[in-house]
């Protein structure tokens, strides 16, 4: 004896649920110059939107705008104007980069820091491990203080 299939909304809506959550979101987006602060005319996609949004969210100041929530954006600017070695920078700015990162899906993690710090600004240096395409994505960020960053440094 067959038994019938019983179709009901909460069944739909989960099947939709796990087919939304199988589907990689493509990434497209506006490009975003940090120099000037503004938006091109221009798309980016895949490896350049990541890396894009990664910058952003590392030298968004995290619980400053309230458009953002919670989860987005960085504290690495509570490490300014304090005197810390470098040894602790190197230990503490990882860790407040990848907690930054990890928000986004289509980030696994980040790896290969380098970081120096010279007089007021800190350069940074690692890589994004990311679950699309064969190949790391390298980012740079140097920050010149408590609100100044150039994200075109090693981009």
């Amino acid at each position: 004896m067959l038994t019938p299939l019983i179709i009901t909304n909460e069944n739909i809506n989960s099947l939709q649920q796990e087919d939304a959550a199988n589907v990689i979101q493509p990434s497209k987006t506006y490009k975003f110059d940090f120099k000037t602060g503004k938006f091109i005319g221009e798309f980016v996609d895949e490896e350049e939107a990541i890396k894009q949004s990664a910058i952003k969210a590392i030298v968004t100041n995290r619980d400053k705008y309230l458009v953002y929530t919670e989860d987005f954006g960085c504290e690495i600017f509570y490490l300014f104007g304090k005197s810390y070695s470098e040894e602790y920078l190197k230990i503490e700015v990882p860790r407040l980069i990848k907690e930054a990162l990890m928000p986004d899906d289509r980030v696994e993690s980040a790896k290969n820091f380098v970081i120096s710090k010279e007089g007021d600004s800190l350069n940074i240096s690692f890589e994004i491990v990311t679950n699309i395409g064969d190949s790391d994505i390298p980012v740079g960020v140097v920050f010149n203080g408590v609100w100044e960053w150039d994200a075109g440094r090693n981009s």
